[in-house]
């Protein structure tokens, strides 16, 4: 940094701050600082911010519902931006099209598709987070992902400019939206069917049952911490297999009732729960011969 006033650096901002805490705006509750913390109320208060922010070279990172994150105890560089503006939240319905913006919680998207007998995202029921985190990840399960029934995204360049994408200039792959790094998203257009409300309203009731069942019952967590390594090899089922249900480092811990859940029973670092992670990975390594990759991304 220069030394000038922060709210100079991204005059743009409806609110900045300087050193505001991550933890609490993460489902795990661990994290330092961001250097900077901007939350833009307009799409055009996001494109100054970016256009500042590569003025000064300050590395820029988007902050969703901080649900699938792990942030490390130093806190990071930079500036974080959260879309949580009514701008960026608004979900609507145009006949068979659900509108959302990318800071919409899913929760809400989910909801309205199937208050308006729209199917296609009742396998998102019960996922927490954004619309934008849940293109970014395609988010989904066993009956389906988000990146099936997206039409488009609205996306803002690194370099400023809007740009709509079509579903072919989308290429998704399982848990990933491969155009990241390439823009910011800001809304997506999800393509969904015309079904009975009552019908689909009970297939959301059921995913999110579902889901309850399986969640640690104590305990926060950023989700399923490390991805499925095949179709048919489930990575908290190796990690069970490898003994580490309870395994404990510090605060942080294994699920008992799910192996890939990692929890921070109220106090653990970020350090802890990397230390975990490196021995969850050593043992399934030693047992099943697998290298478990990471789901959950980490700032540092």
């Amino acid at each position: 940094m220069d030394g000038s006033d922060p709210a100079a650096v991204v005059a743009a901002a409806a609110a900045v701050a300087e050193r505001v805490p991550l933890g609490p705006l993460t489902s795990l509750g661990i994290g330092g600082p961001a250097e900077l913390f901007a939350r833009p109320r307009t799409r055009a208060d996001l494109a100054a911010l970016l256009a500042q922010a590569r003025e000064r070279q300050l590395p820029v990172r988007i902050l969703g519902g901080g649900t699938n994150l792990l942030v490390a105890d130093a806190g990071v560089p930079g500036l974080v931006i959260r879309l949580d503006g009514p701008e960026f939240r608004r979900v609507e319905v145009r006949g068979a099209t659900l509108l959302a913006g990318a800071g919409a919680p899913l929760a809400a998207a989910v909801s309205l598709a199937a208050a308006a007998g729209l199917a296609g995202i009742e396998e998102l029921a019960g996922i927490p987070g954004t619309v934008g985190g849940a293109v970014a990840m395609n988010s989904g399960g066993h009956w389906g992902r988000i990146g099936d029934v997206v039409r488009a995204v609205e996306v803002l360049t690194l370099a400023g400019q809007e740009r709509r994408l079509v579903a072919a200039d989308c290429p998704f792959a399982a848990r990933a939206w491969r155009l990241e790094g390439q823009g910011i998203i800001l809304a997506a257009e999800l393509a969904l069917a015309p079904d009975d409300p009552e019908q689909t309203l009970e297939r959301v009731r059921e995913r999110i049952e579902r889901r309850t069942r399986s969640l640690p019952r104590a305990g926060r967590s950023a989700g399923c911490f490390f991805r499925n390594p095949g179709a048919d090899r489930s990575a908290g089922k190796l990690i069970d297999e490898a003994g580490l249900k309870g395994r404990r480092v510090g605060g942080a811990r294994v699920a008992a009732e799910h192996a890939n859940f990692i929890l921070n029973d109220g106090a653990a670092t970020a350090a802890e729960v990397l230390a975990l992670v490196a021995a969850i990975k050593d043992a399934v390594r030693r047992k099943h011969g697998v290298e478990l990759e990471l789901e959950v991304p980490i700032w540092t």
